[in-house]
C-alpha cells in the first residue's frame, strides 16, 4: 500500500510538473489567471465601443437594422464618463446633441435611423420624434457626471436645460 500511495503522489507531481511547463511556453502566462474588477470593467468597455460605437459617436443597435436610441446614446455618455473616456464621451455627446434634440426644447428623439430614400434621420415616420424620459434623464445624468469628472461647466449648463425641460415637459 506504501508503495502504491509513493506512487501515486509521484505520478501526480509528475502532472502537475507538466501542466505547468505546457502553461509557461503556452504564450498564455502573460495573461493574469485572475483579473481584477478594473481590467474586466475596461475590457468591458473596450468591446461595447468597438461592437456599438461608430467613430461619430453614434451608438449602433445590430439588432434592430442599425438604428440608434436616445437611450443606447446615453448609456454610451454613462460608461464612457464612468471609465473616463472623455474622447468617445464628447462624440457621443456631439452626435446626441446634433441628431437627437429637439430644436424647440432639450428633449431628445428617441429613434433615429435610415428612411427607405437612404438618407438618415429621426425616424419620424416610426413615432422616432417622441422623447423617451428615461433616456432624457439618463443623458442629463450623465453631463452632470462629466461636469463632476472633468471640471467644465458647460457639461453641467447644458444638464441643467435638460432636468429644466423634463420637469416642464415630462413630469406630472
Amino acid at each position: 500500500m506504501g508503495l502504491r500511495l509513493t506512487g501515486f503522489m509521484l505520478l501526480s507531481a509528475a502532472l502537475v510538473i507538466v501542466a505547468m511547463v505546457l502553461y509557461r511556453n503556452s504564450g498564455r502566462a502573460d495573461i493574469p489567471l485572475v483579473f481584477s474588477p478594473t481590467q474586466v470593467l475596461n475590457a468591458t468597455w473596450m468591446r461595447y465601443r468597438e461592437a456599438y460605437v461608430d467613430d461619430s459617436g453614434r451608438t449602433i443597435d445590430p439588432m434592430r437594422d442599425n438604428m440608434t436610441t436616445s437611450e443606447g446614446q446615453s448609456y454610451t455618455m454613462l460608461r464612457a464618463v464612468w471609465l473616463g473616456d472623455k474622447k468617445t464621451f464628447d462624440k457621443a455627446w456631439k452626435f446626441t446633441k446634433e441628431n437627437l434634440q429637439h430644436p424647440h426644447d432639450a428633449l431628445f428623439s428617441w429613434l433615429y435611423g435610415q428612411h427607405n430614400d437612404g438618407t438618415y434621420g429621426v425616424l419620424t415616420e416610426k413615432g422616432g420624434f417622441t422623447a423617451a424620459s428615461d433616456a432624457d434623464t439618463d443623458i442629463a445624468l450623465a453631463l452632470i457626471f462629466a461636469y463632476s469628472r472633468w471640471q467644465d461647466p458647460t457639461y453641467l449648463e447644458e444638464a441643467r436645460v435638460i432636468v429644466t425641460t423634463i420637469w416642464e415637459k415630462e413630469v406630472i
